[in-house]
């Protein structure tokens, strides 16, 4: 990718940045829609989920796994049990 930017006029990239932004990619859309669906749909069955929460984990922190007595308290509480 840095060989190629670095290959094309300054005014093409920022073309591609600009249609990038605009346009965006089809799939990140749909799973912005997706997710979006799922926690309209959780809402209403009493689950307490933002869009947010769907978001796939950009790295694994150790310090923030949780046992499973941490899970079954964030179930209940999302859930109501």
């Amino acid at each position: 990718m840095e060989a190629w930017r670095e290959s094309i006029p300054p005014e093409i990239f920022d073309w591609w940045e600009a249609y990038d932004r605009l346009e965006g990619e089809p799939y990140a859309r749909i799973a912005e829609i997706l997710k979006l669906g799922f926690a309209t749909l959780a809402n209403s069955w009493g689950a307490k989920i933002a869009p947010e929460d769907l978001e796939p984990a950009k790295s694994h922190d150790s310090s923030a796994a949780k046992g499973p007595a941490e899970v079954e308290r964030m179930l209940r509480t999302a859930y109501g049990g």
